[in-house]
């Protein structure tokens, strides 16, 4: 269960905002797609868990 609902398009720009600003900097990323710093990490880890697994692989 996630924090905010995402609209098609909200969710497109969390995934933009993601790949340009890593997975690590929730803050800017919430600012940067209008949402709660929080409910995007949330969102962002049930619904592109592939996002992740390819940044645990660069590590």
């Amino acid at each position: 269960m996630h924090y905010a609902e995402f609209a098609e398009d909200e969710s497109q720009a969390l995934m933009n905002a993601i790949k340009e600003y890593e997975n690590n900097k929730w803050k800017v990323i919430g600012q940067k797609v209008g949402k709660p710093a929080k409910a995007c990490e949330q969102y962002a880890k049930e619904h592109f868990p592939d996002l992740f697994a390819n940044q645990a692989k660069r590590t």
